[in-house]
């Protein structure tokens, strides 16, 4: 197999609150995977992302709470980084994009963007209904709430979660402002919009890059309801300043400024001389998205890095439904949560488990449930009694003594096969990942050989690997190998095998009752 270059990049997430589980069980969970999957593979694998920190939602916590946005969105960036850190999900860099460091470059990176559009020929001004209170205050984003004029549901800002429709804001029916305090109406504003003049070139693209049809449907919607212009500035109280009255970059129009930026941090971390999203770069750039933010992601990004000659956009995406708590959406407002610093400081579960679990119910390519059921059966039925159990009885075995690891055998290589199947972009599902998984620890009942045995754990290690990282890489350490799981790793003339004992422990519905509120 070739050596690639991969950028990994996923959403970014507002810092207006903690992650939940919700959050955490789609584009961070997928992207952390192939992170794994890819390393194991041999292959030179980035990750880098940040929190989108001009979001609107910023501003209404902020005033919710009664503290600057600046605060909140500093404040959230740090636990934002802790929940990852816990859950593993690996990051090269995280970036605040209003720390000392990197604020000049996000600035100065969204000036670029409208520069060279401008002298490409790609932007228009112009005069649009935009929303704002009876004493003349933007309304944007989070302030708007409405229906969607595609699908007929309840919409608040201007994504329809249901249909994933992105509309301008003189386009929701029933605009009302989210504070019921205020009246709302709107007035004629001046701003700047990209004009995408090839729709049809860039649904071409999006089924090269093996775009999911339920996404394509979205994207296809969209132009055909004549929307092929990506809105580049607003009226808002909070965000990167453009212009007079309160003018201001509309940070899902900007999304590609955003990877302009993290493609420089990519350099500086490879030493790369191309930039990742020019042209002529060689590096494949994947993106992970939840399904409503599929204009943001396939349309604003890629619609900008495909018409300007010298850039591109993604080179593949990987999106996921819903997650739901108890059939119902998880809400921080109403309080119906499971955050994830509160499942890390929780003794009486593991995170790791609780990520195993996420995958195993993930909603890559389905809207899933988190209940406490589905939990309790995943961590103590699937977990440890399909999972650990067998895997510590194996180690157990051959602890003390020495055997050889050999490279993956005729036997695994159908299983691997199959895993990377699954790994292409509109095929991969978490849950498929676990049921390989599952499959392939139940062969070793029948393993009698000693250093098949040997085999069998070292192999069970690696299709652990991108469900729960840290358990996987003890148990290949328990088989005397050095690093991460890999391929290549699977192959050591004399390995001295250790016991491996079980890291997680049963947990009980009284155990798990206060992180379901």
């Amino acid at each position: 197999m070739k050596k690639k270059q991969y950028l990994l990049i996923s959403a970014k997430p507002a810092p207006n609150g903690q992650l939940h589980l919700g959050h955490l069980s789609g584009p961070y969970l997928s992207q952390d995977m192939y992170y794994r999957k890819l390393c194991a593979d041999g292959h030179d694998v980035k990750v880098i992302s940040g929190t989108d920190a001009i979001d609107s939602f910023i501003q209404l916590k902020a005033v919710q709470q009664g503290v600057q946005p600046a605060h909140l969105a500093a404040q959230h960036f740090a636990t934002i980084v802790d929940s990852f850190a816990g859950f593993s999900i690996h990051y090269d860099n995280f970036i605040n994009p209003f720390s000392e460091q990197w604020q000049p470059r996000y600035v100065a990176t969204m000036q670029e963007v409208v520069t060279v559009a401008e002298r490409e020929g790609k932007v228009i001004t112009k005069e649009a209904p935009f929303p704002e209170n009876e004493a003349g205050e933007p309304a944007s984003g989070a302030w708007i709430e409405g229906i969607c004029c595609d699908c007929d549901s309840p919409m608040s800002g201007y994504f329809c979660e249901q249909c994933g429709a992105h509309l301008e804001p003189g386009e929701i029916l029933d605009a009302r402002h989210r504070n019921t305090a205020h009246t709302l109406c709107f007035e004629p504003q001046s701003d700047v919009f990209f004009q995408i003049a090839d729709s049809d070139g860039l649904l071409q693209s999006l089924q090269q890059a093996q775009v999911r049809e339920q996404e394509y449907a979205i994207v296809e919607k969209q132009f055909q309801n004549n929307r092929t212009q990506v809105r580049l500035t607003e009226r808002a109280a909070w965000g990167v300043s453009c212009g007079d009255n309160q003018q201001v970059y509309f940070g899902h129009g900007m999304l590609y400024a955003y990877c302009r930026m993290i493609g420089e941090s990519y350099q500086a971390l490879t030493g790369c001389q191309t930039h990742p999203f020019d042209a002529e770069s060689e590096v494949t750039t994947i993106n992970f998205f939840g399904m409503d933010n599929t204009v943001s992601h396939m349309v604003n990004i890629n619609a900008i890095g495909a018409e300007i000659p010298q850039w591109k956009g993604f080179d593949h995406f990987v999106v996921n439904q819903f997650y739901l708590l108890n059939g119902r959406k998880f809400s921080t407002s109403a309080g119906h949560v499971v955050n994830g610093n509160e499942v890390i400081s929780n003794p009486m579960i593991q995170a790791e488990g609780v990520r195993f679990v996420l995958a195993a119910t993930s909603p890559a390519k389905h809207t899933m449930d988190f209940t406490q059921a589905s939990l309790l059966h995943w961590y103590n039925n699937v977990l440890i009694n399909e999972l650990m159990q067998p895997l510590v009885m194996a180690a157990e075995q051959l602890s003390g003594k020495t055997w050889p690891v050999l490279p993956a055998g005729q036997d695994f290589a159908p299983v691997w096969e199959k895993l990377t199947h699954i790994y292409e972009y509109h095929n991969f599902d978490p849950q498929e990942v676990v049921a390989i998984a599952r499959d392939y620890i139940a062969t070793g009942a029948g393993i009698k050989r000693e250093d098949a045995l040997a085999q069998y754990l070292a192999q069970s290690a690696l299709l652990l690997y991108p469900l729960i990282p840290e358990t996987a890489r003890t148990l290949w350490q328990a088989c005397g190998l050095s690093g991460d799981p890999s391929l290549a790793g699977l192959a050591c003339d004399s390995a001295a095998f250790n016991a491996f004992p079980c890291p997680f422990e049963r947990i009980s519905m009284h155990m798990i009752d206060g992180l379901f509120r």
